[in-house]
C-alpha cells in the first residue's frame, strides 16, 4: 500500500471513530535524544559517513480504542544528522530539523497494576525545515606552495545554514517503529519511557539521474515524558 494512502487512513480513522464507553483521550508529551545514521547508496568509496546524536521533542494524543490497542498520533520536532568525511579530511557536520508526524497503532500489555509494556508500529510524515553546516572545507581562493614547488589549496572552518535547491526533496516518508514503558503514577497522570525507530522510504535528494545515490535516514530515540488521560 502506498504509505501517503495509508497516512491518509490512520488520520481518517483517528478523527472519525466515534466514542464510547470505554474510549479515552489522553495528552502527553516526551522529550529525547535521537541517533540518525544517512544510509547513502554511493559508487564513491572515499566518502565515510557516520551517526549523529540530535533531540527529539513530541506532542502525544493518544485515542483507546479498548483496554489492548490505542491510536497515536505524536506530532513534533526531531533532528537527523549526521557526520561525512573524506580521505583527504574534508568533513561536514550536517544537522537536519524535520517537522514530523507519526501515525501509529499501540498494542498494550498490562505487567503489574501500574506497569504496562507496548509495541506500536505505523507511519510518519516529515518535512525538512532546517539545516545547519559546520566542519572543514578547501578554500580554493588561497594557494599555497609545497617543497616541491606544487601549488596546494588551504583548508578552512565553515559554518553556515544550508539554502535548500530544487534537487532537494524536502518531503519524506517511512515507518516507524516503537516500544514503550508505561507507569500508572495515578488515574490521571503516566509516566512514559519509548524507544523509537524511524526508517525512511524517500530519499533527502530528488532523483535526477540513474546513478545519482539515494540518500535515506534511519533513526533511533529514547525518550521519556508525562501522559494525561481524560
Amino acid at each position: 500500500m502506498d504509505v501517503r494512502r495509508y497516512l491518509f487512513i490512520l488520520v481518517a480513522f483517528f478523527f472519525t471513530r466515534n466514542l464510547d464507553a470505554n474510549a479515552q483521550i489522553s495528552l502527553g508529551i516526551d522529550v529525547g535524544r535521537t541517533n540518525n545514521k544517512l544510509n547513502i547508496n554511493s559508487r564513491y568509496s572515499n566518502l565515510k559517513v557516520d551517526s549523529k546524536d540530535g533531540y527529539m521533542v513530541n506532542l502525544i494524543v493518544k485515542h483507546r480504542l479498548d483496554k489492548w490497542l490505542t491510536i497515536e498520533a505524536s506530532p513534533g520536532v526531531i533532528q537527523k544528522n549526521y557526520f561525512i568525511k573524506n580521505i583527504n579530511n574534508i568533513y561536514q557536520n550536517v544537522n537536519n530539523t524535520y517537522l514530523h508526524l507519526p501515525l501509529s497503532m499501540q498494542c498494550k500489555v498490562y505487567m503489574l497494576n501500574n506497569i504496562s509494556i507496548s509495541g506500536s508500529f505505523g507511519v510518519y510524515y516529515a518535512y525538512w525545515v532546517n539545516s545547519m553546516i559546520s566542519g572543514v572545507a578547501p578554500n580554493i581562493f588561497e594557494l599555497s606552495s609545497g617543497l616541491q614547488g606544487d601549488e596546494l589549496i588551504k583548508v578552512e572552518d565553515i559554518n553556515y545554514k544550508y539554502i535548500f535547491t530544487k534537487q532537494d526533496n524536502n518531503s519524506e516518508f517511512g515507518w516507524i517503529a516503537k516500544l514503550g514503558l508505561e507507569y500508572q503514577i495515578s488515574n490521571s497522570i503516566s509516566f512514559l519511557i519509548n524507544g523509537h525507530y524511524y526508517r525512511g522510504i524517500t530519499s533527502q535528494q530528488k532523483r535526477i539521474k540513474e546513478v545519482q545515490s539515494k540518500e535515506i535516514n534511519e533513526t533511533v530515540a529514547l525518550t521519556s515524558g508525562f501522559s494525561y488521560h481524560f
